[in-house]
């Protein structure tokens, strides 16, 4: 009977046991995949198949020391749940690959810790939905774009103290920030465009802070300090930044900086790219940036109205450009032609309601070199006689000599006739 007490009460206890240990295992459980369930958010992202969703239960850390984790599946999303994910290590996401993260809470986020990087190989795509990122005092790059990457940042909310973004390799980045608050604290340029060619596209968004400027490199061989231009603004705007650069003929092939609240982009962006530009290359300015090359045709072929353009450096042909009241000024050392007419060096095009106004500065003669007086030819001056003195006192003398003879003789013939 003893025994049979004892059996009874250890299944019951048992029993007790059981709800608790599994109750222990599902708090373990940091993510999971449909109904799967893991201890670590490292050990989903390395079964997660391509389309699969991460979805966390609960703050985690993602962490391999110094190692990077690589992202190998396309289509993965990982969905913050409204919890906090720290990033202790690099992220890459693999070739070809798309990874997105995504957080439709206002709770939680991704807390950068040590190396914080989100890096991307080439032709791969990060998307970043609703997340708020913030980073520790640690010196690093948040957003690394290599060629031909995606990034689209939307929703987002990002403190950071140093470089947030840059472009590396050689064309065909795409980073959009849109509907996005970045807070940049640091002293190093925010955004460093140190490619040979990409596309940043600011919609909608306010981008503030002492870092919160553009730093265009091209030529990443041999880097040539430059100065920055402030992006900064309090207001939500909108913005390209757009290049392409060849660096083994050191031209921009085609290019257009709009740069969201700086009222003097276009003189700040020349004096910061002027020696990257070749003597030849087309330099548009606009009300609202500088263009290069094809990009400045296409943009004078769709005039808004009612705007001054400067044509800057390099030589420019171009029809169908909209009548629209503008006006486009010829700053180079060139002539210019626009819809058939001829604007001179320092003159300027209006688009009038009648017609197109040519003004064309009257060119200023040279002197001569040398200054040459023609005179009429004139008889040759009687020298004068040191003897008798000048010439006019010599003729006085001869007519007072002729009229003495004329008198004595007069007085000779009438003494003859008395």
């Amino acid at each position: 009977m003893k025994k049979l007490i004892a059996l009874t009460l250890a299944l019951l206890l048992a029993g007790l046991l059981l709800p608790t240990t599994a109750l222990a295992e599902e708090n373990n459980n940091v993510a999971k995949i449909g109904d799967t369930k893991y201890a670590s958010l490292k050990d989903a992202l390395g079964v997660a198949n391509d389309g699969d969703t991460i979805t966390l239960l609960k703050d985690c850390e993602l962490s391999e020391g110094d190692k990077t984790i690589r992202v190998e599946k396309t289509g993965v999303t990982l969905d913050l749940n409204g919890f906090t994910m720290t990033l202790g290590s690099y992220l890459d996401v693999v070739g070809g690959n798309t990874f997105t993260i995504q957080n439709g809470k206002s709770t939680g986020g991704i807390t950068i810790a040590e190396y914080g990087v989100f890096t991307t190989s080439s032709q791969t795509t990060i998307n970043l939905t609703g997340v708020t990122i913030t980073g520790t005092n640690k010196k690093e790059l948040l957003f690394e774009a290599w060629s031909k990457s995606t990034y689209h940042i939307k929703n987002c909310n990002i403190t950071w103290q140093d470089t947030c973004i840059r472009f590396i390799g050689t064309k065909d980045i795409n980073f959009t920030i849109e509907n996005t608050t970045m807070n940049l604290t640091g002293s190093k340029d925010a955004i460093a465009m140190r490619s040979e060619g990409g596309r940043l596209e600011i919609i909608n968004s306010t981008i503030t802070g002492e870092a919160a400027k553009l730093f265009v490199t091209p030529d990443t061989n041999n880097p040539v300090d430059r100065p920055s231009v402030s992006v900064a603004n309090d207001a939500p705007q909108s913005g390209i930044m757009e290049y392409s650069y060849d660096a083994y003929k050191s031209k921009y092939n085609s290019g257009k900086f709009i740069l969201p609240g700086v009222s003097d982009a276009s003189a700040k962006l020349k004096a910061m790219l002027k020696e990257s530009f070749t003597s030849d290359a087309l330099l548009v300015s606009g009300p609202d940036g500088l263009y290069i090359e094809q990009s400045a045709i296409d943009m004078l072929k769709d005039l808004r109205g009612g705007e001054a353009y400067s044509v800057d450096q390099g030589g420019l042909t171009v029809n169908d450009v909209p009548e629209r009241e503008d006006t486009i000024n010829n700053n180079t050392t060139n002539d210019i032609t626009i819809n058939d007419n001829v604007i001179k060096p320092g003159g300027y095009i209006y688009f009038s309601e009648s017609g197109p106004v040519v003004y064309n500065p009257t060119p200023e003669l040279d002197p001569p070199s040398t200054i040459v007086i023609i005179r009429p030819a004139e008889e040759k001056a009687t020298q004068p006689n040191p003897a008798t003195g000048a010439p006019q006192v010599i003729a006085v003398a001869a007519a007072v000599s002729a009229i003495a003879a004329v008198l004595a003789a007069v007085l000779l013939l009438r003494r003859e006739e008395e």
